[in-house]
């Protein structure tokens, strides 16, 4: 199976699950656009605005719950597939704090394959009932598959939409 059949499977069991939760406010969709930096044992640079990615959120209790992601990063398709903690009491529920954590695997050039663990951290701005300013902090910390010693490390700033 492909990342993107991955990515796509993923966000349909998302989905899926979302419609059938009694509560509408349990799922949320986002989308991102930002950039950052990268490192890795030979140097580092800017990534500049390089990443869009869209995803969906489903709370199942008390502010946790699973997070799927597909996007760009560059011409790379990622996939991502997190736990996520929303602090929901903050500000009344205007101002929605969150951390997200789990596991990243993108498509490089010449169809090498990069895993590992990603964390990030963010906040909605919920400016409307369904719609919010969203923005994170997310790094990134992958392997190159059949690679020893081979790390790339993103740190990204990204900047989009949540809506319910």
């Amino acid at each position: 199976m492909t990342a993107t059949g991955l990515s796509l499977g993923t966000l349909a069991l998302l989905t899926l699950l979302a419609t059938n939760n009694a509560h509408a406010q349990s799922f949320q969709g986002y989308g991102l656009l930002g950039g950052g930096s990268y490192s890795n044992q030979f140097g580092s640079g800017r990534l500049g605005l390089s990443t869009i990615a869209g995803g969906a959120d489903v709370l199942i209790a008390r502010g946790f719950g699973v997070e799927g992601e597909v996007g760009l990063d560059g011409l790379s398709p990622t996939t991502s597939l997190d736990g996520v903690f929303q602090i929901q009491r903050l500000g009344a529920g205007r101002v929605v704090p969150f951390v997200r954590a789990g596991f990243t695997h993108t498509v490089g050039e010449y169809s090498n394959t990069y895993n590992g663990p990603n964390i990030g951290v963010g906040v909605n701005l919920w400016l409307r009932p369904r719609a919010a300013l969203r923005v994170e902090y997310l790094h990134i910390a992958q392997t190159l598959a059949g690679a020893t010693g081979w790390t790339e490390n993103h740190d990204l700033m990204r900047v989009g939409v949540s809506f319910r």
